[in-house]
């Protein structure tokens, strides 16, 4: 019986031992299997970006709407002065590739491997953008691109739209100004002394008018965007990005401070029922 007794306690042990280590392996599974089901909002916007249909067809409908608005405009009689204003990134050009790597390597934006992509010149077009920008000499008006791009970015811009068969000279694009503001007011000011812009197009509300573009908070920029409900699929395109934009600056407004248990303090922005 002794012996016996010795046998049943290390027995018992082991499987005390046994169940415990299957209860910590099963709640490391557990959290395990939930970390890896939370995903990085930057990772769902790149994806949605490249692998969506309801992206390009986002797209569609935004150029779509632009060609209706122009062949509209050229049954009244232009003086041939008008032209179109667009944006380039996110909005001629996919920059998504970019993003995706910077997921990928676990790095932030930076101006130095930015430099290193766009001197690639190898950014495909967004959806339906080659088809516009091709049909739109038959409306009489000029393409100008007005872009946060800088100076030096210029000639391979060039060089990436002409692998599209997209030919535009030097000075049809009005990049960052010498004081590396990204302001885009002046430049649209600049162009309209001399010419008439029609129609503006981008992916972000600055890209539009002054009064959109100082408009900082979410606030102000919603109600603004309200404002100017009616130009909006007329005079004024927009291209869907939820990669990056001005609407990600409202987040960070001082006026929002963030809540202990986020660290980015965007929980605050959630609308729950």
């Amino acid at each position: 019986m002794k012996i016996n007794r010795l046998i049943y306690i290390p027995l018992f042990f082991a499987l005390v031992s046994c169940g415990s280590t299957t209860s910590s392996t099963t709640n490391n599974n557990v959290i395990t299997d939930q970390a890896s089901q939370k995903s990085d909002p930057s990772e769902n916007a790149v994806l949605w970006q490249q692998t969506a249909a309801e992206y390009d067809a986002l797209c569609y409908q935004a150029f779509n709407a632009a060609r209706h608005y122009l062949e509209k405009l050229s049954l009244e009689k232009l003086d041939g002065n008008e032209v179109v204003v667009l944006d380039l990134d996110e909005t001629v050009l996919d920059n998504s590739p970019y993003n995706a790597r910077l997921i990928l390597e676990g790095s932030n934006y930076s101006p130095e491997s930015w430099m290193e992509w766009s001197n690639l010149a190898d950014a495909q077009l967004v959806p339906g953008a080659k088809e516009f920008l091709l049909d739109i000499t038959q409306y009489g008006v000029e393409v100008f691109f007005i872009s946060n791009r800088n100076n030096e970015e210029l000639e391979n811009t060039i060089k990436n739209l002409a692998k599209f068969d997209l030919h535009y000279e030097s000075n049809q694009f009005l990049l960052k100004d010498a004081d590396n503001s990204s302001e885009k007011t002046n430049r649209r000011n600049g162009l309209i002394d001399s010419k008439k812009i029609v129609m503006l197009i981008g992916d972000n509300l600055a890209d539009f008018n002054t009064v959109l573009e100082e408009s900082e908070s979410i606030v102000d920029r919603k109600e603004n965007a309200s404002v100017y409900r009616n130009d909006f699929g007329n005079k004024f395109i927009i291209l869907p990005n939820v990669m990056y934009g001005n609407w990600q600056k409202a987040l960070k407004s001082k006026r929002n401070e963030p809540l202990q248990f986020d660290v980015k303090g965007n929980l605050q922005f959630l609308r729950a029922y």
